[in-house]
């Protein structure tokens, strides 16, 4: 079996699943300075190299190239899929003893505008558009939320105050 036997059968799901997969073997066959993932894969199944100290090697080569931890997660899947689908046995807790994982955590470059930036939006955009963004700054709803408000979910009267 080949690599591109294991991408085509990854195709079948999608062709970003086929493409994502085919990065993560790239990476692989990068990482040991080979050019493909089936030099690599030949080495594990002849014993020359030890299939959790390669797969270990792969998570540090990711991490040090500045990869986020969900794909570092992702890629390792995609070789720990190759290895089964050439034979090569592993074992779940030799895996979790001998390959030290990235923790699941998101990494997130979101952040929230200045008000220069929340200015500039405003008086750049249409009424609508300065509606909607007032209304999610001010409001604290997500985008989502706001687009399934209707009229009828305003109350525009003012509050009488109790007294």
């Amino acid at each position: 079996m080949t690599v591109a036997e294991y991408l085509e059968r990854k195709a079948r799901r999608s062709d970003a699943t086929k493409l994502t997969y085919s990065k993560a073997e790239q990476s692989f066959a990068q990482c040991f300075g080979v050019k493909s993932a089936d030099i690599v894969v030949q080495r594990v199944k002849a014993h020359k190299l030890d299939r959790y100290k390669a797969l270990d090697k792969f998570v540090a080569y990711l991490l040090a190239n500045g990869n986020a931890p969900k794909t570092v997660l992702t890629y390792v899947t995609a070789v720990k899929g190759l290895f089964r689908y050439e034979g090569i046995q592993l074992d779940n807790y030799q895996l979790r003893a001998k390959v030290e994982l990235p923790p699941k955590a998101e990494v997130s470059i979101d952040r929230i505008p200045t008000r220069e930036e929340m200015r500039s939006i405003i008086l750049n955009s249409n009424k609508k558009t300065r509606a909607l963004v007032a209304l999610l700054a001010t409001s604290g709803l997500r985008i989502g939320e706001a687009m399934m408000l209707r009229g009828g979910n305003i109350d525009l009267a003012p509050r009488r105050s109790r007294s």
